[in-house]
């Protein structure tokens, strides 16, 4: 039974075969990583797979696509990695990347308020006791 990665792969493969080869070749094109990309990549799937988001299976196809060092021959993927697998690769990192934002996000948006006026509150209070001592304020 294929699992989420493989089934959309085959599924992109599909579409594919209705593009013309100058469309697929400038997809190609768009699918090259970075360096950073690459190791962003390699980071979020091995992250994807700790956290159980990830079969080990998916996990090792997104793996093998990327390669231990990327192939200059073939936009920074592994050598032999193709289009259908480049393109469900780039969107499931996407999905992850996004979903760590979101997340993140709602975690730390009430904390910068609370520093915030933390900071304030702090520094009212050095100037109070600023005052005090300069006998201003009694």
């Amino acid at each position: 039974m294929p699992n989420r990665v493989s089934a959309a792969i085959q599924r992109t493969r599909t579409k594919l075969a209705t593009l013309t080869p100058e469309q697929r070749a400038r997809l190609n094109s768009n699918m090259d990583l970075t360096f950073h990309e690459h190791f962003e990549y390699q980071n979020q799937q091995a992250q994807a797979h700790a956290m159980g988001k990830l079969s080990a299976d998916e996990a090792m196809i997104v793996y093998r696509a990327l390669g231990e060092v990327g192939s200059s021959k073939n936009g920074g993927w592994a050598s032999g990695t193709d289009l259908a697998t480049k393109i469900v690769v780039t969107q499931l990192i996407g999905e992850l990347l996004g979903a760590g934002r979101r997340r993140t996000r709602r975690r730390q948006s009430p904390a910068p308020k609370g520093i915030e006026a933390e900071r304030r509150r702090r520094s009212a209070q050095s100037k109070h006791q600023a005052r005090r001592a300069d006998g201003r304020f009694r």
